[in-house]
């Protein structure tokens, strides 16, 4: 046995080049694969390719790599190899997505884009594997394959890494991790990805990166495990786990993909692992766990839903696990879970409002009350305790913590910034900025400190205390521009510890902590591990899964959505007469249709409406129509024009009910008439606001039969 584990590199290669050899013809190739196939151990689990009576050699190679260790005798015996792999150091592994290619007929009826007949497919995938068995691939040849909707990038690259080891990288999930480098669809990611992997370790054959980036993704599950039980489970998943999973909450329902990417059960599976999720190739090629009812609609077989619920107990293990584990954890491990996040959500959900509450549980309370907080000795000493564990807060509570948070900014110890797109390095790192004398006549450019920095020194000057940067709307700022090359030192492995000075020459390093040189004052600096990042993202401008791959990575993305529990019905005056509205019931009504329109990043939230509820002090109040039609004038109708840019056929579907007719809704149809052209254009009304409510309110009916009856609509018109 090698004693590092690669004596494999030149097995796969020289299997492939004997399987080429079994004909020059592809067609009696593959046949003769196909008799060769079907001498596999019976114990092995194999496809069934009887649909063809072929097997193409990406799905050969891909099945004897899972099961090597049993196949040695039957490989011997058909091919003549006689020498055998010990070991496997970075292989990457095909059980996560099946090694198969190809292997049945509702494969190919269903690839995407091409109306290959499974003749032409065959002769496709042999021809590839005769290109790499030559060396000759070209990118028309994985243009051709990866247009095979069961064939994906990363999957396809397996088999080229396998097969030439010394020559090309893999793109699977670990790899991809350990270059940093998420895109994956087309071959000009995969030449980039190539050369990303060349340039970042040119002393390194791919086959020892492979085995790197193995080593590594162990490490952080290791540490994953340990830190959130939950979600290493969850990174360990499959998309076929998720997918039953989340159908089976509704067991008998018929779901189509993009429903069940829409579940509250993905939307959270999303959050914690932000990929691209595909449930397509899963629903359509385990027909043991998933039934096809047709129009690409699911629904969970018997075997399907006892998978789903055995998962979901792996998960709720998990989740009790980690819900023990931080009821029991100390405050200090709180927060140094939080050293970087971001809350996200869509606008009005709360996200800065949540920022006091989060900047003072990393801060924590005054030992003693203060006396600028009202709050009595017992309430506070409460508070104090349970502030780290608490999501909501009583009006006085809030009260207190905002006063708290007030003076922490006052003392230095909360900055707030907000980005947009002019902000630079220089404002947020150091810069050189011009300085004008006394007169006006004698101008200097002197080195000024950004706030980023000061705070940083500020924190390593006072080691025993915490600092926090809040930034509201990260997602608006260039954050490559702004954060230059401190985005690698604001890691948690790669803080320093403080060491009680104004500068970092003599910086505390723990085991991976680093520093840099600066490049306008050449000052060494680090990030000090006392100081915290809260972030707010509004994903109405920005979606998740947009974001900067390098900032997503070192943050914990916090999600905050709409709290419909925090509405309820009020009561509005109208002259002398009263009337009733639910607001909890309004909101969720119309974030069902955007979401359904739009997605979920553009719903509207709760704190529209909790003017109408509380006043400033948590007291109820009362209001009367014209509050009403103000927040529906000035903020919510407002809000919904930006959001389908003057589509009116949208808007309708969003504010009215089954008929657009129904009562004086907010869409106003108005004829004109101007010169030779006459015709109609549509406005908001808002006069009478009782009748526009009760049409989106009377008989809701759901989002598909809305857009259902507008789609018809549109299409007969």
């Amino acid at each position: 046995m090698d004693e590092n584990g690669f004596d494999w590199i030149d097995f796969y290669d020289n299997l492939l080049r004997k399987i080429c050899n079994l004909s020059e013809d592809n067609n009696i190739a593959a046949k003769k694969l196909y008799d060769i196939y079907m001498k596999i151990p019976e114990e092995i689990n194999k496809y069934n390719f009887e649909d063809f009576k072929k097997v193409d050699p990406l799905t050969y190679i891909a099945l004897i790599s899972i099961n090597l260790p049993k196949c040695h005798t039957y490989l011997n015996q058909n091919f003549e190899i006689t020498e055998f792999p010990q070991g496997r150091n970075g292989i990457p592994s095909y059980r996560n997505e099946g090694g198969g290619y190809v292997y049945s007929k509702e494969i190919i009826d269903e690839f995407k884009q091409t109306k290959d007949t499974s003749d032409q497919v065959f002769n496709n995938l042999w021809n590839f594997a005769r290109s790499i068995n030559n060396g000759e691939m070209t990118k028309d040849s994985v243009e051709k394959m990866i247009n095979y909707s069961n064939i994906t990038l990363p999957k396809l690259s397996k088999f080229l890494f396998i097969c030439k080891p010394k020559v090309y990288y893999s793109l699977d999930e670990k790899m991809r991790d350990y270059i940093d480098e998420q895109n994956c669809e087309t071959y000009d990611d995969f030449t980039n990805f190539q050369n990303l992997c060349k340039n970042k370790y040119p002393n390194k054959k791919p086959y020892e990166i492979s085995y790197d980036a193995h080593l590594t993704s162990i490490k952080n599950n290791e540490k994953a495990k340990e830190e959130n039980p939950y979600k290493y489970c969850i990174n360990k998943m499959k998309v076929m786990d998720f997918t039953a999973i989340a159908m089976s909450y509704e067991k008998d329902k018929l779901y189509t993909s993009r429903e069940i990417l829409n579940t509250d059960f993905f939307k959270e599976i999303k959050n914690i692992r932000p990929r691209r999720f595909q449930p397509t190739s899963c629903l359509k090629n385990n027909s043991k766990y998933f039934e096809s009812i047709g129009n690409d609609q699911y629904k969970l077989t018997d075997e399907g839903y006892k998978f789903a619920q055995k998962q979901r107990k792996k998960l709720d293990q998990a989740k009790e696990e980690l819900e023990e584990r931080e009821s029991n954890m100390p405050q200090e491990k709180y927060k140094s879970l939080m050293l970087n996040q971001i809350l996200y959500g869509p606008p009005g959900t709360g996200k800065t409002y949540n920022t006091i509450i989060e900047a003072i549980k990393i801060i924590g309370l005054p030992k003693e009350k203060p006396d600028y907080i009202s709050l009595d000795k017992q309430n506070y000493d409460n508070l104090k305790k349970y502030i780290w564990k608490k999501d909501k807060f009583e009006p006085e509570e809030y009260k207190a913590l905002k006063s708290v948070y007030d003076n922490y900014k006052r003392n230095g110890q909360i900055e707030f910034i907000t980005f947009h797109q002019s902000y630079s390095y220089e404002e947020f790192v150091e810069g050189i900025k011009p300085k004008c004398g006394e007169d006006c006549n004698d101008i200097k450019y002197l080195k000024e400190n950004g706030i980023f920095k000061r705070l940083c020194i500020e924190a390593n000057k006072n080691k025993d205390k915490k600092y926090v940067l809040i930034i509201d709307e990260i997602n608006r700022g260039n954050i490559s521009k702004i954060f230059g090359e401190l985005i690698t030192l604001i890691e948690t492995n790669k803080r320093v510890n403080p060491n009680g000075e104004d500068n970092f020459e003599n910086a505390d390093l723990s085991t991976e902590g680093m520093t840099v040189i600066l490049p306008y004052t050449n000052d060494t600096f680090g990030v000090p591990n006392n100081l915290y990042i809260i972030g707010t993202m509004n994903t109405a401008d920005r979606s998740i899964a947009s974001v900067d791959i390098a900032l997503r990575r070192r943050f914990r993305f916090v999600e905050m959505m709409p709290k419909y529990d925090l509405l309820k019905e009020v009561t509005i005056t109208k002259g002398k007469k009263q009337y009733k509205i639910d607001l909890s019931k309004l909101l969720e009504t119309l974030n069902d249709r955007i979401s359904y329109l739009l997605d979920p990043d553009h719903q509207i939230g709760h704190s529209y409406f909790l003017k109408l509820i509380k006043d400033e002090d948590g007291n109820d109040i009362s209001i009367n129509e014209t509050d009403l039609k103000d927040v529906f004038k000035y903020e919510i109708l407002p809000l919904l024009n930006e959001y389908f840019y003057g589509d009116w056929d949208k808007l309708q579907t969003v504010l009215i009910g089954k008929d657009e007719n129904q009562g004086e809704s907010f869409i106003k149809k108005v004829s004109y008439s101007l010169g030779n052209n006459s015709g109609y254009k549509y406005s908001f009304r808002i006069d009478d606001i009782k009748s526009a409510i009760d049409c989106i309110g009377e008989g809701i009916i759901t989002p598909d039969e809305v857009w259902q009856q507008k789609k018809e609509k549109i299409e007969k018109s």
